[in-house]
């Protein structure tokens, strides 16, 4: 599959940055709103296609994090959320890729995953905390 066009949040971070640097015969359109502002989003996906959509926006770093949670799970939380809504609404993209942070798992030495495979040999990974289906 090759891209052409792809739509990036978080386009200034760490992530963000080195793929538009390393990605040099793509076409990007970066999110330049409030990740948690349902109508920055909306305007930012209004009467676009993307071959591919990047989500890295993100509060990340763990000092961040834990100064200031409520405002670190609306960024993280709220707005992949809100995004995530919105592309479906829109359809803008069929293809999403979204990177997650460490702040999502909790600390154990334990696999926090099961590997299952579904009646065409397809793999399937689920949380073993609660037993959402995680990715296939």
């Amino acid at each position: 599959m090759s891209f052409k066009s792809i739509g990036i949040t978080g386009s200034t971070g760490v992530l963000g940055s080195y793929v538009k640097k390393n990605l040099k015969n793509i076409k990007f359109d970066c999110f330049n709103g409030n990740i948690t502002n349902k109508k920055d989003i909306q305007k930012w996906l209004k009467g676009k296609k993307f071959d591919a959509l990047f989500h890295f926006a993100a509060v990340v770093p763990t000092k961040k994090v834990l100064e200031n949670y409520n405002n670190s799970k609306k960024i993280n939380y709220l707005g992949t959320k809100l995004l995530i809504d919105e592309v479906q609404k829109s359809k803008c993209t069929k293809w999403f890729l979204f990177t997650s942070t460490s702040h999502v798992y909790n600390f154990t030495k334990k696999k926090n995953y099961r590997k299952f495979r579904n009646k065409t040999n397809k793999q399937i990974w689920f949380n073993k905390i609660d037993g959402r289906k995680i990715f296939a």
